[in-house]
């Protein structure tokens, strides 16, 4: 199986599962993914963020038969890394670290762990779904399934060289407890640090069934932080993904 077919599969699911339980609960679905520029491209990197910054709640059906738009997540997201403002707060760095000969955005994927909108901060998410009645058992299907397809798509979908986790809490650590020991194994998990010591965060490497995983900050953190803050995570990066090449 190709992997257009293999990607067309995939949302198919996604999409399949969302107009159950998002429909039940009447939850926003969100752009979750970028479609590559040719599926016939070897991945990269594979970007994977926490969730879409789009309202939780869904005022009106996408059609009268389905919740979700399965043409909406087979096009992707409408814009890519060049048209996203906070992924280029990020990415404004990349000539200073050695990053741009290793780095194709032709060859790039970005997606995030949570397959809904919400507005607020990611630690107010769960509050607010047990307002709109979910249950912990509810809960619990919202997050793994989430993280199961995420899994999935790395796998078997795009099958990446390299994936960035956009956060080590909520993006690393939650995929990696839900791959389990057998298919997940973390290499290293400590404070990075390029020329300074007083410019240091917490970082994680791993491997999952073959790909290499690292986990940094999110970069609408980075936002208020200093440029050598923004170039310490490029450089981590970068460093990982020149030793896939």
């Amino acid at each position: 199986m190709d992997k257009e077919q293999l990607y067309d599969d995939w949302v198919n699911d996604v999409c399949d599962w969302i107009n159950v339980f998002f429909k039940k609960h009447q939850i926003n679905d969100a752009v979750i993914q970028s479609v590559p520029s040719e599926f016939n491209h070897e991945i990269e990197t594979m970007l994977i963020g926490i969730c879409p910054h789009e309202q939780l709640t869904k005022t009106v059906p996408s059609n009268e038969n389905e919740w979700s738009d399965r043409n909406r997540f087979k096009s992707g997201n409408k814009g890519n890394i060049d048209e996203k403002g906070w992924w280029n707060s990020f990415f404004d760095s990349i000539t200073d670290c050695n990053l741009k000969p290793n780095f194709s955005k032709d060859k790039t994927v970005f997606m995030n762990r949570i397959y809904s909108g919400y507005e607020g901060n990611i630690k107010g998410l769960i509050p607010e779904l047990k307002n709109k009645g979910l249950t912990e058992y509810d809960l619990k299907e919202f997050f793994e399934k989430s993280a199961d397809f995420t899994l999935r798509a790395i796998k078997d979908v795009f099958k990446p060289k390299l994936v960035v986790c956009l956060s080590v809490g909520w993006v690393y650590d939650y995929l990696k407890k839900r791959a389990g020991k057998n298919d997940f194994h973390e290499i290293w998990r400590g404070k990075y640090t390029k020329d300074s010591d007083s410019c240091k965060f917490n970082f994680s490497v791993g491997d999952y069934c073959g790909t290499k995983i690292i986990g940094i900050f999110h970069p609408t953190g980075a936002r208020g932080i200093r440029t050598i803050d923004k170039e310490l995570a490029l450089d981590f990066i970068a460093k990982h993904i020149n030793t896939n090449n």
